[in-house]
């Protein structure tokens, strides 16, 4: 019975889609804390007619759980970054299990700010931003989240349940929000 405890807890599963059931491994002594499933469900029932087709960005993407679901859910393409390396690694670990090809993936080893600051092509139709709890990345993040997005592009913010979502700009829209455990969820449209 403990192995079985301590493979799941150092694994994430896919909710549903082309990996439906399928185990990823997470980092070994990660401390990691993917996003739960509950949540992750509750997520991608919000954005069920905007998955398909869709490019996605994994910003603070840690397991790779968001970017994972999305593919699997038909996304077709999304970056992951990351910018612990052997996190990272992991994720590519877990791509290739998957069989994902360099047209579907990419991973950058990079803080998200280096990222979006140096990203001026690409724009994304759905953006998940799950970043470590009690930084205060996202105010930092919000003003250079425009260069990536385009009109009707989602964003997914995960933070911790007391703190506040910080200002967003005016074109900026919370079309969904929840609250599970110690975790405040929102969905939001760029107009």
């Amino acid at each position: 019975m403990r192995k079985k405890t301590q493979k799941q807890s150092n694994s994430f599963r896919l909710i549903a889609g082309k990996w439906r059931g399928k185990r990823l491994s997470l980092e070994a002594n990660s401390q990691l804390r993917p996003t739960g499933d509950r949540v992750r469900e509750t997520l991608f029932n919000w954005l069920s007619t905007n998955i398909t087709n869709s490019k996605c960005l994994d910003l603070f993407a840690g397991s790779g759980s968001l970017g994972f679901e999305a593919l699997s859910r038909g996304a077709i393409y999304c970056d992951f970054v990351e910018t612990n390396k052997h996190t990272a690694k992991q994720i590519r670990v877990n791509t290739e299990l998957l069989d994902l090809s360099p047209k579907q993936i990419d991973i950058h080893i990079k803080p998200a700010l280096e990222f979006l600051k140096n990203t001026h092509l690409q724009t994304y139709d759905i953006i998940f931003l799950d970043p470590p709890f009690r930084m205060n990345f996202i105010q930092e993040l919000i003003p250079h989240l425009a260069a990536v997005t385009q009109t009707d592009s989602l964003i997914y913010i995960e933070i911790e349940k007391e703190s506040v979502l910080p200002e967003l700009p005016h074109n900026w829209s919370v079309i969904r929000e929840k609250t599970a455990g110690q975790v405040r969820y929102h969905l939001v449209l760029v107009e």
